[in-house]
């Protein structure tokens, strides 16, 4: 199949959701929006590959989602990390169904970003996650591994994730 076929169009600038949401990009209705105050190059190419993930989800839900597999693989990491959370003397309290849930979730982000942070999840994660924000949601640990395939580190992918690395590698076509 032809991966971006669901992306019409790219647009870089300032856009007042992406800022709302302190986010550098997303896609939406066949549009990559993505801001312009990037650290490098190298994260503006990352977040055109990791929305073109997104807009991939469109057309292939059915494959990548249906049979259940890869939710399966990311609650199972999920649970790992409610272990992880709980050893290490996090107060879960309230959020704790959440990690039962691939759906996003405002208030599970704001946990990960705010209160735990991406540089000690970095670390509670390794090994589990192939990197921290793939934990936010179902969606985003495709998209994360959709990066990681392409132009990351495709043999820790397929380490730490086999359902999600096989079910891109069938995308790909490889």
């Amino acid at each position: 199949p032809y991966l971006v076929s669901g992306v019409e169009s790219i647009f870089v600038g300032e856009f007042e959701e992406l800022e709302s949401r302190e986010v550098s990009a997303v896609f939406d209705s066949g549009t990559v929006y993505i801001t312009n105050k990037q650290t490098s190059d190298r994260n503006m190419f990352n977040d055109v590959i990791h929305e073109i993930a997104h807009s991939i989800e469109t057309w292939a839900g059915m494959e990548i989602y249906a049979d259940g597999e890869l939710d399966r693989e990311f609650l199972k990491k999920r649970k790992i990390l409610l272990d992880i959370f709980t050893k290490e003397g996090y107060n879960i309290g309230r959020i704790e169904p959440l990690f039962t849930d691939g759906e996003y979730s405002k208030e599970f982000d704001f946990f990960l970003y705010k209160t735990v942070g991406y540089d000690i999840l970095n670390t509670l994660t390794m090994n589990v996650f192939p990197t921290p924000y793939s934990v936010t949601s179902l969606k985003e640990y495709f998209a994360v591994g959709f990066e990681e395939y392409f132009i990351g580190n495709k043999s820790y992918l397929e380490e730490i994730s086999p359902v999600l690395f096989r079910k891109i590698d069938q995308l790909a076509g490889q």
